[in-house]
């Protein structure tokens, strides 16, 4: 497995060694041949505790990612203008907590692949901005303003957001380990002054995107070998009370350049359309619920979490809405991601 966000040269590479170990490790040959021994893969401290948050801590060596309970803040102070705050469980080392991590025009991705996730295409950034991604370094990336890929973002997005941003964030910190690291979901508000009301009176519909990253959880057979960026359609009906009365995620869809492309080959992910149950909140907080899986041929949703807040004005109640998701399949894959639409 390889974070999405390193060189993909380096991930050809370190796929290649991995090949090699399993070809030396299954040759024939009479019993007085040499014997190689493969060790076992050390653990990854990304991946010691955990068990929920918005986050997940990703092992490379051991293809396992973990859900991890790191607290994040992302203020937008307008067009190319962040500050990344990070807080770290005290089972994880204190040293990645973040103060304040900032993310200006000139830390937009020197990479352009970089701002696609799965079918979608964004705007990231990295701290420090480099051609090519090594540790250590935070990255954060925005699709309030989105492209179905591969549209380019010249022509009219098909997401804009106007109180609304949501996205990634990333934390990979050891120069010696690139395949060991952090990457989560966040949303919030672009705009002041900002009315977070549940709209009323009305059935409402809503549509935009989710983006995120899924991967294996260590057990045998997982249905992706390293963790991959996603994005995927979202809808969703909202009743006269502002309460979300059905939602649906899906299909979802990964992307990768072969070697030689330049042009990204988008692959769908075999897993169920999945579905909202608002479980919990008030007016005029968050709303919380669980995910289920829609039905379909493919791998079920077995466990799953969202929670969103609404984004609008004194004349315009409930016109956005933005949140995040975490789920686990039944093809051994976590997921996080964040998630946001418009008012149809």
């Amino acid at each position: 497995m390889k974070s999405p966000n390193v060189d993909r040269d380096v991930v050809r590479a370190t796929a290649a060694s991995l090949f090699a170990i399993a070809a030396l490790a299954s040759c024939g040959g009479d019993s007085a041949g040499p014997v190689v021994v493969v060790p076992t893969p050390p653990a990854c401290e990304s991946t010691v505790g955990g068990g929920s948050g918005f986050a997940v801590g990703s092992c490379g060596v051991t293809a396992t990612n973990v859900f991890q309970p790191v607290l994040e803040t992302v203020a937008v102070y307008g067009v190319d203008s962040y500050v990344l705050a990070l807080d770290f469980p005290p089972n994880l080392p204190q040293a990645l907590d973040e103060p304040g991590v900032g993310f200006l025009v000139a830390s937009r991705s020197l990479d352009d692949a970089r701002n696609v996730v799965g079918a979608l295409r964004g705007k990231s950034y990295d701290n420090p901005a480099s051609a090519v991604m090594q540790p250590p370094y935070a990255s954060l990336t925005d699709f309030h303003r989105s492209w179905v890929y591969p549209v380019p973002p010249t022509d009219p997005p098909a997401l804009d957001l106007a109180r609304a941003s949501f996205g990634t964030w990333e934390k990979f910190a050891l120069p010696t380990d690139p395949t060991q690291g952090y990457v989560g979901a966040w949303y919030g508000k672009r705009a002041d002054p900002l009315v977070p009301e549940w709209p009323t009176g009305a059935v409402r519909s809503y549509s935009g995107y989710v983006v995120g990253v899924i991967g294996p959880d260590g057990s045998a057979g997982a249905g992706l070998s390293r963790l991959q960026r996603f994005s995927a359609p979202l809808t969703l009906s909202v009743d006269g009370f502002g309460a979300i009365a059905a939602g649906q995620i899906g299909p979802l869809t990964i992307s990768y350049l072969k070697p030689g492309d330049t042009a990204f080959t988008l692959e769908p992910l075999p897993i169920d359309p999945i579905g909202f149950v608002q479980t919990g909140g008030a007016p005029p907080g968050e709303l919380l619920g669980s995910l289920q899986s829609a039905g379909g041929a493919g791998a079920d949703v077995l466990a799953g979490a969202f929670e969103a807040r609404y984004f609008g004005a004194l004349a315009d109640f409930g016109a956005e809405i933005a949140g995040r998701v975490r789920f686990t399949t039944s093809n051994g894959l976590v997921a996080v991601a964040a998630f946001g639409a418009k008012r149809q």
